[in-house]
């Protein structure tokens, strides 16, 4: 599951350190 979104990543827990790439792409990988 991948949630994309402007900056709002800040508001959602760090699951893992894969969080950093998909950063920069605005984009988190929910697992």
């Amino acid at each position: 599951m991948m949630k994309c979104k402007p900056s709002d990543s800040d508001a959602l827990p760090k699951p893992t350190k894969k969080r950093k790439l998909d950063e920069e792409s605005h984009c988190i990988t929910l697992e």
